[in-house]
């Protein structure tokens, strides 16, 4: 069972890393604004993550930035059952 919560907490912890990813992937995707966008389209993370908010440049980071997400709550949802999984047993 030991197995089971290391795996879980490299899991989480991986989660986090992909959580500071997407704030670095957002930070860079500000510079990017299309000019004649509504300010309170930024409002909110993710909602804000639509390619029409975004030059050609910023294009890519949308994406980038929505598989992050995604990565993200897998890691954490697969880490935080190994732990409950592991701690369960002990």
């Amino acid at each position: 069972m030991l197995l089971f919560q290391v795996i879980g907490l490299v899991l989480v912890v991986a989660g986090i890393g992909q959580a500071l990813g997407m704030w670095g992937l957002d930070r860079q995707m500000q510079r990017h604004r299309v000019p004649d966008a509504s300010p309170a389209a930024y409002l909110f993370v993710p909602i804000r993550w639509q390619r029409r908010l975004y030059t050609e440049a910023g294009q890519p980071l949308v994406g980038k930035a929505w598989r992050t997400l995604l990565r993200m709550v897998a890691f954490t949802l697969l880490g935080g059952i190994l732990l409950m999984i592991g701690s369960a047993g002990g």
